[in-house]
C-alpha cells in the first residue's frame, strides 16, 4: 500500500470518521437488506462470502442476521476493526485487500463485496483489483462493487 494511503487509513476513525455508536452502524441497514434481497446467494450455510473494506462490520453484522454463515471481512484500518469486535463481530480482520486477495486460491468465494472501496484507487490499481477479485471467484457467481455518486449510489456485479 503506498506510503499515504497507509497514513490515511491507519487512523481513519479517529481522523475521518468519528465516534463509530451502534445506532449510527446501523444506517444503512436499508441498503443492506435491499443488496441481499437482490444479489446475495440462497445458500446461507456453505455460500463463501468476502467483504473487502468492510469497516467496522456493519453489513457482515447485517448478513449474519440474514443467516449468512460463511463470512470473512477485511479493512486496512485496525480502528475499524477494533470497532467491529467491540460490536461482537468477529470474522473481520485487519488486512491489505489486494494482500488478502492474492493470497487466497482461485475459486474460493461465492460473492465478494466491496462497497465505497474502488474509489480508492487509480485506474490500474482498479484493473488489478478487478483481475483479482475475478481469479478468486468461483465460475458462475458475482462481485458486488458500489460507489457513491455525486447524485446516486452505483451498484453492479460481474463474472457471468
Amino acid at each position: 500500500m503506498k506510503d499515504y494511503r497507509l497514513r490515511l487509513y491507519e487512523r481513519y476513525v479517529s481522523s475521518h470518521v468519528g465516534e463509530v455508536s451502534q445506532g449510527r452502524s446501523q444506517s444503512r441497514d436499508p441498503l443492506y437488506k435491499r443488496i441481499i434481497k437482490k444479489h446475495f446467494p440462497a445458500d446461507k450455510d456453505d455460500a463463501p462470502i468476502l467483504e473487502l473494506g468492510c469497516g467496522h462490520g456493519a453489513f457482515i453484522r447485517k448478513m449474519s442476521e440474514y443467516g449468512y454463515t460463511n463470512i470473512q471481512g477485511v479493512d486496512f484500518s485496525s480502528e475499524q476493526v477494533d470497532i467491529a469486535k467491540k460490536f461482537g463481530i468477529s470474522n473481520v480482520r485487519q488486512k491489505d485487500l489486494m494482500q488478502e486477495l492474492e493470497e487466497s486460491a482461485n475459486n474460493t468465494y461465492d460473492l465478494i463485496i466491496a462497497i465505497d472501496v474502488i474509489e480508492h484507487f487509480n485506474k490500474m490499481e482498479l484493473l488489478k483489483l478487478l483481475d483479482k477479485i475475478n481469479l478468486v471467484l468461483n465460475e458462475g457467481v458475482h462481485s458486488l462493487l458500489a460507489t457513491a455518486t455525486l447524485t446516486k449510489r452505483k451498484t453492479g456485479s460481474s463474472r457471468p
